[in-house]
């Protein structure tokens, strides 16, 4: 069986990192599995890449400036994105594709699949398969919708849009995916169960076969190493007590940023505060003209691409927060607890498929920063060891490389 993966980066986001773990499980299983991205910064072998050259670097970054450029013009960026899928190019003819069995499709965006790049696609009538890392592909054009439950009908007047209106890009995006979709076939895994209902609530893909397969990571790269030893490779103080939170931006909403803080002041201001001192570190990019007020210290790390170091976090943090408003099946959440890690988080989205309330983590009331701060005080307080053994089970048992490569395996072969 020779496997195609499409997907828009090998290793810089959740969803690449994601496809990117699939392909080499499945090449341990003897699956002659490829990647085909819009850019490649791994060495890899099997991974093509449309940035390696003078002349097809100089495209791809064109369709993406394209495509931000739109985005920057019509979208409220600081909702969360929103793609239009008008920018894209034409792979049908590439040699990976033509020699596959299977197409599995990723994260699309970001200028490397437009909607007739789809169509062209479907339009082989190959074993198709597309694992869904947000909603895109039934709204109209939002990643995430937030509480907008257009999607069940008809999009429009989207309040991700700069000018939303009956026939806004919504409208027009949501009728050109009803038109591509009803004439092709092809099978849909989501990560978590939240997504799948969520789909066959949609208007537009409701009646596709959908399986519910969630990510796989390497247990031997994300493993739980002792937190004091982490500390010192990370140059951090052994008798803190460290907060981790992730994201992709701070300027990103839907992660929760502004719950996180809301969240630590409470904490704060309600709960006996023990000598030791505490840290909140946060991964990923920051604008440095934002001043946060975390009620604790605060390390930023910038953006962390090494697996090796971002396990090392995991490992040294006491508690991961994750204070997500909608998400699918974050890799954070689930690298964190294969470190042994235990995780404060809403009850939103996929969270409850890889959090067991109060036994490798805390599923808060939605949007409850109270019950969030309370999360936390329970884990400080709970058995470290139970909850990091607990953590790192669940992972082992559900996520491992074997056992997710092969329930793709047996998922591209069912009719």
């Amino acid at each position: 069986m020779r496997v195609t993966h499409v997907v828009n980066s090998d290793l810089r986001g959740g969803a690449a990192r994601a496809a990117f773990n699939l392909h080499i499980a499945l090449r341990k299983k003897n699956i002659d599995s490829r990647l085909l991205v819009q850019r490649k910064f791994s060495d890899e072998k099997n991974i093509y890449g449309f940035n390696n050259s003078f002349v097809s670097k100089n495209l791809t970054n064109f369709r993406m400036m394209m495509d931000l450029l739109k985005i920057k013009n019509y979208t409220k960026e600081n909702l969360g994105r929103f793609s239009f899928g008008d920018v894209g190019l034409d792979i049908s003819n590439h040699d990976f594709i033509k020699q596959s069995d299977v197409i599995h499709l990723h994260w699309i965006n970001e200028g490397f699949l437009s909607l007739r790049s789809l169509e062209k696609l479907f339009q082989l009538k190959k074993n198709i398969v597309w694992t869904f890392h947000d909603m895109w592909a039934f709204t109209g054009g939002c990643h995430y919708s937030g509480k907008c439950k257009s999607y069940e009908n008809t999009c429009s007047i989207c309040p991700y849009l700069k000018k939303p209106a009956d026939d806004d890009y919504s409208f027009k995006f949501f009728e050109l995916k009803k038109k591509i979709y009803s004439s092709s076939k092809f099978k849909i895994i989501t990560c978590s169960n939240w997504l799948k209902s969520c789909v066959k609530s949609s208007t537009l893909l409701k009646e596709k076969i959908v399986e519910v397969i969630p990510n796989t990571i390497d247990t031997n790269r994300f493993n739980a190493i002792d937190k004091y030893e982490a500390r010192k490779k990370l140059q951090l103080e052994s008798d803190k007590i460290y907060f981790l939170f992730t994201t992709l931006s701070t300027n990103e909403q839907r992660k929760g940023l502004s719950q996180l803080i809301e969240t630590l002041k409470f904490f704060k201001n309600n709960y006996s505060i023990p000598e030791k001192k505490y840290e909140i570190i946060v991964i990923g990019k920051h604008y440095e003209k934002n001043d946060f007020d975390f009620s604790f210290p605060v390390r930023y790390t910038g953006r962390i691409n090494d697996d090796t170091v971002l396990a090392d976090y995991y490992s040294s943090a006491d508690i991961f927060i994750a204070p997500s408003l909608q998400d699918n099946l974050p890799n954070t959440v689930m690298e964190s607890l294969a470190c042994g890690t235990p995780v404060a988080a809403f009850n939103i989205g996929g969270m409850p498929d890889m959090i067991i309330h109060k036994e490798n983590g805390f599923l808060a009331r939605e949007e409850s920063h109270e019950d969030l701060a309370l999360g936390i005080k329970y884990l400080l307080d709970a058995d470290t060891k139970s909850l990091s053994t607990n953590a790192r089970k669940k992972v082992l048992e559900n996520y491992s490389n074997d056992l997710i490569a092969q329930k793709h395996i047996e998922y591209y072969s069912r009719d």
